[in-house]
């Protein structure tokens, strides 16, 4: 994703341009609604992604994509001319990004998503009128944009901050997840029979779920396993600070110092404080119970690929 691209290609029928936060249905759609438009040839399409620090207003919690992260779900729903930009006055890049130039130059039609429109509503100067005013051959459609009241990305954020995880699911058309690291704990886990695998998230600026315990699917060297994974402080133990904890099933491997990716699918409880930690056990074997119970149920209305679980409703094309 980059300047090469779009300096080798010789021209593109029409580009969309979005945050892609998330990518979810909406930002499917836009996809879908820019290659009806390029005849239905992904090489005529142009996908811009504009960089930004996370998710408009103060009170949304961050991120849901890193960047990167954004152009590899893109490029797994077979789309392969992605580049990142800046728009002008809208992201933390500089207004003279090049890249935003170039685009101008490739493509005469640019189709903004609802929320770089939305998000402009909120600027004193609009990123559409910046643009136009920069590259006056450029034309904007925004016929996608008016056929939905909202963006949907700060609702998803706002579910997985609060740990509603299904709900989050259902709307974004895919599990919410979180990669990173495989750091030492205190090892608490494995006196009681649980040992887990704790996470220093790759990109910290994205939304972490609201404490508790979750069902999920971890992929761990290629492979998926079944898990629980507890987001907190873990108050029985009168710590501080937040970690995220997954206890993978039928799993024995030493794993420090690699990298998972936990995909969360369920919210089972609130995190709790114990008397003692032989009641802290017991709950855990309950957890344990309802953890599979619900990753049991929701096999049936999921698909796994290479590095992303869907919805059934949304099959996607990576392979």
């Amino acid at each position: 994703m980059g300047e090469n691209l779009l300096k080798e290609h010789p021209g593109f029928h029409c580009g969309v341009i979005s945050y892609f936060d998330g990518m979810h249905h909406q930002h499917r759609a836009l996809l879908e609604y820019g290659l009806k438009l390029a005849g239905g040839e992904h090489s005529r399409l142009l996908v811009v992604v504009v960089q930004d620090k996370g998710l408009s207003g103060g009170q949304n919690p961050g991120s849901l994509l890193s960047p990167e992260e954004r152009g590899s779900m893109i490029e797994g729903l077979g789309y392969k001319n992605i580049v990142l930009a800046g728009l002008p006055g809208h992201s933390f890049r500089s207004e003279e990004d090049p890249i935003m130039e170039i685009v101008a130059g490739k493509t005469g039609l640019l189709i903004p998503g609802v929320d770089v429109v939305q998000r402009g509503r909120e600027q004193e100067r609009h990123p559409l009128d910046l643009l136009l005013k920069q590259f006056p051959g450029l034309r904007i459609d925004q016929g996608f944009s008016r056929m939905f009241e909202k963006d949907f990305s700060p609702e998803i954020a706002r579910l997985i901050a609060e740990g509603n995880m299904w709900d989050a699911f259902q709307k974004a058309g895919y599990a919410y997840f979180l990669n990173g690291q495989v750091v030492e704990g205190n090892k608490i886990g494995r006196t009681l029979g649980y040992p887990t695998a704790n996470l220093k998230p790759e990109h910290p600026e994205k939304v972490e779920p609201g404490q508790g315990v979750y069902a999920a699917l971890v992929k761990v060297e290629g492979e998926w396993y079944q898990s629980m994974v507890n987001i907190g402080i873990r108050p029985t133990l009168d710590l501080e600070n937040v970690t995220i904890e997954a206890h993978l099933f039928d799993f024995d491997k030493n794993i420090y110092g690699q990298e998972i990716a936990i995909h969360f699918l369920h919210r089972i409880r609130d995190e709790m404080r114990f008397t003692s930690l032989s009641e802290l056990k017991e709950q855990l074997k309950l957890d344990q119970t309802n953890t599979l119970d619900k990753l049991s149920k929701v096999s049936k209305e999921i698909v796994r690929t290479g590095n992303f679980i869907f919805s059934l409703e949304l099959p996607a094309k990576e392979k």
